[in-house]
């Protein structure tokens, strides 16, 4: 801060020694100005002016007051601002997130329910809080009662097509009756039965003739056409013409022959004697095969020892069967393939 002094009078020029003239006389001091004192000699030294006052201000002529400072607000740094976090808010929002998720699993949508009450609470709670803010709380209230609501549904329609579903599997009972119509005439007789259909030809109940050409399938496909000949349901004279090592029958049994005509049309080739089966099941129930442990016997053409054939190749062969003697006629012939189909049935004779 500069130092100024007022202005001093202007220094009155000297009047000479011995004039008698009267000294003029001396201007008006200006207002409000202090008259400055008379110049030292010029072989004195003039003081230093003395510094002035740390805050002192310094006055001028007709200027106003200084205003006093203001005093300073103390601010303690140890104080902090208030926290605008919501930990409840975001428990809640998290809480709600996870209900919504666990209300579309069927059985964990009870507990749904629990963590969704939960998550409104928290958030009832955020809201309520003060200097806090309140977006995530109000968001979380939101999102815990919706999955509330949203598990109660889910429960219900859960519950509804459980029950549907075991009402549609269990047998239903028609306890409904109809009452009769009244009427005055006399009532009409009962219609008789309608006779049972027979059975498919080609099964054991109805088995078809010998003659009869069947188109036999494996796994869908078609393999082969056979034709069953005529039978010989008492060939052991002809087995023994055959081959003298034929066995003869034992007692209770007979051998008996089937020819067969048989035409391959599946895809590639095959052997009739690995593809098809003949049996005969006898009118006990009782099925016997080309090889028993009670007699061997041979015959030509014997199906066994065909070779392999390509599509559309033909040839004949003949099955030769040790089969019991009773009631051998009421027996029937099954022919299979080796897997696949149901065997199909023709008549013994």
């Amino acid at each position: 801060m500069s130092n100024t002094f007022p202005p001093t009078e202007p220094e009155q020029p000297a009047q000479p020694s011995g004039s008698d003239q009267p000294a003029p006389p001396a201007p008006p001091a200006p207002e409000n100005t202090v008259p400055a004192a008379p110049p030292a000699p010029d072989t004195a030294t003039p003081a230093a002016a003395a510094p002035p006052a740390p805050d002192a201000q310094p006055v001028y002529p007709g200027a106003p007051a200084a205003a006093p400072y203001a005093a300073p607000t103390l601010v303690d740094p140890n104080a902090s601002a208030p926290s605008k976090k919501n930990g409840l808010g975001l428990a809640s929002v998290i809480l709600g997130a996870v209900a919504f998720l666990f209300a579309f699993i069927p059985g964990v949508n009870f507990f749904a329910i629990v963590v969704a009450l939960v998550g409104v609470v928290l958030g009832a709670i955020g809201l309520a809080q003060k200097n806090k803010v309140k977006t995530l709380a109000l968001v979380g209230t939101i999102l815990s009662g919706v999955a509330a609501v949203l598990a109660i549904i889910m429960i219900v329609v859960y519950a509804a097509v459980f029950v549907k579903a075991v009402d549609d599997s269990l047998p239903k009972v028609d306890t409904a009756t109809e009452a009769p119509a009244e009427s005055d005439a006399a009532e009409e007789p009962a219609e008789e039965p309608a006779e049972p259909a027979a059975p498919e030809v080609g099964t054991r109940d109805n088995p078809a003739a010998l003659g009869t050409t069947i188109t036999m399938t494996e796994n869908g496909a078609s393999t082969w056409e056979i034709t069953p000949g005529a039978s010989n349901l008492n060939a052991g004279e002809t087995v023994a013409a055959t081959n003298q090592f034929s066995d003869p029958a034992p007692d209770g049994y007979q051998w008996a022959t089937l020819p067969l005509h048989l035409t391959y049309i599946g895809e590639g080739s095959s052997t009739p004697g690995y593809d098809i089966q003949v049996k005969f099941v006898g009118a006990d129930g009782n099925t016997y095969e080309t090889y028993n442990e009670l007699a061997s016997g041979y015959i030509e053409g014997d199906l066994d020892s065909t070779t392999e054939m390509f599509t559309g190749a033909s040839t004949d062969a003949s099955v030769l069967i040790l089969i019991p003697s009773a009631d051998a006629e009421k027996g029937t012939w099954a022919i299979s393939p080796l897997f696949g189909d149901e065997p199909y049935f023709f008549k013994a004779v």
